[in-house]
């Protein structure tokens, strides 16, 4: 969980909003030849995250708002990094 101000979809600024990630999943798919090699590979992370306002809207029982982001085409998605916190600086840097 962390928190962050920006501008949603709507154009609404939310100041120091709470940012928490629900979930993250991997895909990964290949692509092969005619003599079955692996002519290409793809690992994509999806995660769906929640946010409320601010800490005050969280704290008092608010419904959070919700969204999904893609982190398309990575390299050893499951390996020592932790996908929650790969997830969090993905979507960290994308809210403005």
């Amino acid at each position: 969980m962390f928190q962050k101000t920006f501008t949603d979809n709507h154009g609404i600024t939310h100041t120091d909003a709470v940012v928490m990630i629900e979930s993250c999943n991997v895909n990964q798919s290949e692509n092969y030849g005619e003599d079955e090699t692996v002519m290409s590979s793809h690992n994509n992370v999806n995660y769906s995250y929640r946010y409320w306002t601010n800490l005050a809207a969280k704290n008092s029982g608010a419904s959070a708002l919700s969204g999904n982001e893609n982190i398309n085409d990575v390299e050893n998605p499951q390996g020592a990094r932790n996908l929650q916190t790969w997830a969090e600086e993905d979507l960290s840097a994308k809210l403005a």
